[in-house]
């Protein structure tokens, strides 16, 4: 073992050790120092310093400054851990979306040896921000990691978040799962919470039960003020108990438990006006979340080391229908995934369109490091709730935002009939252009010539979806490089929501990446190419027809249900085998959440190295689990991970 990687194993010992026992945790890390000192790698001590102050001295800003100290080193070959410590650091300081960011820098450097922890904290963070899903979703991906040291953490993790959802069973479940784990280091909160979730379900000889649990481990540990407050809450919960929970909020506790036990062992506190905390609260809130929302894009703008790139496309959508809705609720169907809608994002030439923003468009979209500010149209091309649910959220936050902005933006909107007709009374319209086609039911007013504002052509043709959306359409984008070129730069084809229909194809012949929506598969169609079963999506026949029917040199497919199954990749592979037994070779990748597509030359990012990978030879890769998200690799990168495998 070369002295780096004996670094590494005695830091993973000493932070594992850390949380049980500290006296033997610093022997690993002052060890670690001592080889770094002897082999000249003193460069890796202000890491482990780190280490020790976070995990053992608690001093955290001792510990930010010393990793400052690391990162001047401009030598640093334990990358992921300075990211996994930055992003602990940020815990401490409740910036939980720079947890999550970090957090993920560290998972994904090459040749990190603790995943787990990474997405584990992700968790954390995202259970911190409210979003209690995501938080289950990757403290079950820590759990199932590989090597993974503290799952008994991770259980407990989860607990608390079905804790916050208001799922009591699901908690109790997950808590005693961690209680029965093996080197579980912190039995005392389960137990406690375990006792809170009982409460709640109104059981309280159980709460009682867990509550006592609690107290004992606290007390071995030496932990007086948790035993003060959980034996405070069993004197309350006794009370509660005899005289009932009406008669118990309407007295007064303090009154009560007076009577049944001294006076000394509960301290009073002088009662204060509860108005003085409200003033501390809004004190150390000084701004709104608006106006810090509006700063963050203006101090991006004003920094060039901020500013997002420019001309691309990126697919913000992993599922279609009414899923994602039901997925976090049967959690299981989904392999423990929380499967996502949204939308598509291009950005060219500075301008930012936006095209069917359905459920989870906007964290989709933040998650991607876009503002509110960088959406200059808004595309809806019918009115189904995963094409359009999120047109007010963006339409208010939009609102809400542009009071703050130094330069007052306005967005234009092209909306299809019925969603205009359904949200025109819901929209703030001062900040907005509205406009519709196809009003008559006409196709005479499909193009919107956006070309001297934002360099951008949307050609509009009607589609046949489903009776309630009469007006659905779909659409073709042309980028132009310059405002006075007649030719577009490349051309990108949408057929949204259509059922396959005589001329669909001759629309799109001329566009350069295509992006069909799929629907879903009946097993029929596998087995003959002429059957034609879907009335309102393409299904396979259909979308086979359109990529037999058009020269486009990339092929996104998307909208896919997920009702019956994870397929996509099978999907991209069954097509491509069906196109070579007729000797025709076409470029198909299955899109999802992340894809990110370099306009005009349609490369993609690799989502593993982050570099411009060529459409012709990039992979799409399925999910370890099923539902998961895909991933979409550069031949470098896919042919690492099938010489792993």
């Amino acid at each position: 073992m070369d002295a780096l990687a004996e670094i590494k194993e005695l830091i993973k010992n000493g932070r594992q050790k850390s949380f049980t026992d500290k006296e033997n945790s610093l022997i690993y890390f002052n060890k670690a120092k001592s080889i770094a000192k002897k082999e000249n790698l003193e460069r890796e001590i202000p890491l482990i310093d780190s280490f020790i102050q976070i995990h053992i001295e608690k001093d955290f800003d001792k510990a930010d400054k010393l990793l400052d100290k690391y990162k001047e080193s401009k030598n640093i070959q334990l990358l992921a851990y300075f990211y996994l410590l930055k992003g602990r650091i940020f815990s401490e300081k409740g910036e939980y979306d720079l947890v999550i960011e970090y957090c993920q820098k560290a998972f994904d450097t090459p040749g990190f040896d603790i995943p787990g922890n990474a997405l584990n904290n992700i968790g954390l963070a995202y259970s911190n921000k409210g979003n209690y899903g995501r938080a289950i979703e990757y403290c079950q991906k820590a759990f199932d990691t590989p090597g993974f040291d503290t799952p008994g953490r991770a259980l407990s993790n989860m607990g608390n978040a079905y804790y916050n959802k208001g799922d009591y069973d699901r908690a109790i479940e997950y808590f005693q799962k961690a209680l029965e784990t093996p080197g579980f280091d912190i039995p005392g909160n389960a137990l406690n919470n375990m006792g809170l979730a009982y409460y709640n379900k109104g059981n309280y000889d159980r709460a009682i039960e867990y509550f006592q649990k609690a107290s004992t481990e606290f007390e071995d540990l030496g932990e007086n003020e948790s035993v003060r407050k959980i034996s405070y809450l069993i004197i309350n919960l006794t009370i509660e108990n005899k005289i009932g929970r009406e008669r118990f909020e309407a007295s007064s506790i303090s009154d009560i438990s007076d009577k049944i036990f001294k006076e000394d062992f509960i301290k009073k506190t002088a009662l204060k006006d509860p108005g003085e905390k409200i003033k501390q609260i809004l004190n150390e809130f000084n701004i709104t979340a608006y106006q810090k929302y509006a700063e963050e894009y203006e101090s991006r703008e004003n920094d060039t080391n901020k500013q997002i790139d420019d001309d691309f496309l990126i697919i913000l959508k992993g599922w279609s229908s009414s899923i994602p809705l039901v997925s976090g609720r049967i959690n299981e169907y989904f392999e423990g995934n929380i499967c996502k809608g949204g939308g598509y994002f291009i950005r060219w030439k500075g301008a930012g369109l936006v095209i069917d923003p359905g459920i989870n468009f906007l964290e989709n979209f933040h998650e991607n490091k876009f503002h509110i500010a960088d959406i200059d149209i808004v595309l809806i091309t019918h009115n189904h709730l995963d094409h359009n649910y999120e047109l007010l959220q963006i339409n208010d936050a939009f609102y809400q935002t542009n009071k703050f902005l130094k330069n007052v933006k306005r967005q234009r909107y092209i909306l299809d009939k019925e969603t205009l007709d359904g949200k025109r009374s819901d929209l703030y319209k001062d900040i907005i252009e509205i406009e519709t086609p196809f009003d008559t039911g006409t196709i005479d007013s499909g193009e919107r010539d956006l070309k001297e504002k934002y360099n951008i052509i949307i050609k509009l043709f009607k589609t046949e979806h489903s009776k309630d959306v009469e007006h659905s359409t779909g659409a073709i984008i042309e980028l132009f490089e310059q405002k006075d070129d007649n030719e577009p730069i490349i051309k990108i084809g949408l057929t949204s929501d259509t059922k396959y229909f005589p001329g669909l194809s001759e629309k799109l012949v001329d566009c350069d990446l295509i992006i069909p929506h799929f629907g879903m598969l009946d097993k029929k169609e596998l087995d003959d190419e002429n059957d034609d079963v879907h009335d309102t999506h393409l299904g396979f026949n259909g979308m086979k027809k359109i990529i037999e029917g058009t020269n486009a040199d990339l092929y996104a497919i998307t909208e896919f249900w997920g009702g019956r199954g994870d397929f996509r990749v099978d999907l991209i592979r069954k097509i491509i085998f069906d196109l070579n037994e007729k000797k025709k070779i076409k470029n198909i990748i299955a899109g999802d959440v992340g894809c990110k597509i370099k306009l005009p030359s349609k490369h993609i990012i690799c989502s593993n190295c982050n570099t411009v990978s060529n459409y012709k030879t990039t992979s799409t890769v399925r999910p370890e689990k099923s539902f998961g998200k895909l991933r979409y690799l550069c031949e470098n990168c896919h042919s690492e991970m099938s010489t792993r495998l």
